[in-house]
């Protein structure tokens, strides 16, 4: 009797069919096809590379070691030499106007007795006739007149032999003649006084010297004399200024 062969005992291939056959030869098993890459979007790139680049540039949260020992006593010492230097201009020019305002508040608080003994501080002691002769009234003003006069060769004053050198023998000042009996704020002419006698400049009308020649009376304000007269003058008694004069005058004043 011939012995049946079962189904489990036939061979695979028997059962595969042609196309998968051949895969297998040529050694590919059969199954799904593999699946494609999802396609990225270049603006996608973009995103994550800008990402990536930010988060490299972050700086790190690392402590910054401080100097200890002597080192760090050097290093105190130097930023606090320096911090005067670096003082803000603005900060210098208010403390400069507090100054200002302090002095004033101390002037304005003096009895006359103590301006009267500020103002001989400041002042020629010297008898004014010895380097000056007043020649002619010039001007009069609410605390004053003024006089035009001419500058001794035998002057005894420093201030008015360097006045001799510098413009020669027919050299002239102007004499500023108050009566200090019609000052109520004598303390204002003092601080006058010490502001002119500390501010020079070659385009501007400069303070000389100053003399009491008869105590608790007068005070004569020796001046630069400027023969064209003031520049009040003449911008009143001028219709019209050019641009140019206007020009010349500011930068003049600006100097």
């Amino acid at each position: 009797m011939q012995r049946m062969t079962s189904p489990a005992a036939i061979s695979p291939q028997r059962d595969q069919s042609p196309r998968a056959q051949q895969q297998q030869q040529n050694g590919h098993t059969a199954g799904p096809p593999p699946k494609q890459p999802f396609p990225i979007k270049p603006q996608d790139t973009q995103a994550r590379q800008a990402a990536a680049a930010a988060a490299a540039a972050k700086p790190l949260n690392v402590p910054i070691k401080q100097a200890t020992g002597a080192a760090a006593v050097a290093e105190l010492a130097k930023k606090a030499e320096e911090a005067p230097l670096k003082k803000p201009a603005a900060d210098q020019q208010a403390q400069a106007a507090q100054q200002q305002k302090t002095r004033d508040q101390r002037m304005s608080t003096m009895t006359e007795a103590q301006v009267m003994q500020k103002l001989r501080e400041v002042v020629s002691k010297e008898p004014p006739s010895q380097s000056y002769n007043k020649q002619k009234k010039i001007g009069q003003g609410a605390s004053g007149s003024v006089y035009v006069a001419r500058v001794r060769e035998s002057a005894t004053s420093a201030a008015a032999k360097q006045v001799l050198r510098q413009q020669g023998p027919r050299a002239a000042v102007a004499i500023k003649q108050m009566d200090l009996r019609h000052q109520q704020r004598k303390e204002l002419i003092v601080n006058e006084i010490v502001v002119m006698k500390d501010s020079k400049h070659p385009n501007i009308v400069n303070f000389i010297e100053a003399f009491l020649p008869e105590e608790q009376t007068e005070l004569w304000v020796v001046m630069e004399f400027m023969e064209g007269g003031a520049l009040t003058d003449v911008i009143e008694n001028n219709s019209s200024i050019s641009e140019d004069q206007i020009a010349t005058i500011s930068f003049e004043v600006r100097q």
